[in-house]
């Protein structure tokens, strides 16, 4: 609001952006993706609000980074809303995560927050920016298919280049042990 404020009453440019959850390289460990990933490499219970039926919209960073920037170079002023349509269950998440890893999650359903929201999404009808990556198409391009890792040791070799991307590009000892013990 202050910025809203200064932006009207002293008649100053301004840019305000709300966004939806942002997935991508790099995320904080404590963040739901990473908290997934981990919990099932380590063969851990996924904490699950509720029975996991919450929606959530999801924008891969830079696509939202994208539209800022263009916000900025287009002279915009104003408040804006940045999603991408690509909405989808907690549950529906944790599951695909497993498959790529290979490994079946196991959930701890605990007790919904008081006034959780069932579903978080944005009106991007005026707004919407052109969105180069779902969640899944990222889940994806992330994780080697479990089942296609090479037996043959050249092969195995490039897999390990790609266990050591995976470790330069997400920086968790967890999931890049588990990468790494299934390309032994």
């Amino acid at each position: 609001m202050l910025v809203y404020s200064c932006g009207h009453t002293f008649n100053l440019p301004y840019i305000i952006t709300r966004t939806c959850n942002n997935f991508g390289d790099r995320q904080h460990d404590e963040k739901f993706i990473p908290t997934i990933i981990r919990s099932i490499a380590s063969d851990e219970s996924i904490p699950v609000y509720g029975d996991g039926t919450q929606i959530r919209e999801w924008i891969w960073v830079e696509d939202n980074a994208k539209k800022i920037l263009e916000l900025m170079l287009n002279s915009e002023v104003g408040t804006f809303n940045i999603g991408s349509d690509n909405s989808l269950q907690n549950i529906d998440i944790i599951n695909h995560i497993g498959d790529l890893i290979g490994m079946k999650p196991k959930y701890k359903f605990v007790e919904d927050r008081l006034g959780h929201d069932k579903r978080y999404t944005l009106d991007t009808d005026f707004q919407k920016p052109k969105i180069t990556k779902t969640l899944f198409e990222y889940l994806e391009e992330t994780f080697p298919e479990p089942k296609l890792l090479p037996e043959n040791p050249f092969e195995r070799a490039e897999a390990r280049r790609v266990m050591y991307w995976f470790d330069d590009k997400f920086h968790n000892e967890v999931t890049t042990k588990l990468l790494y013990e299934s390309c032994l």
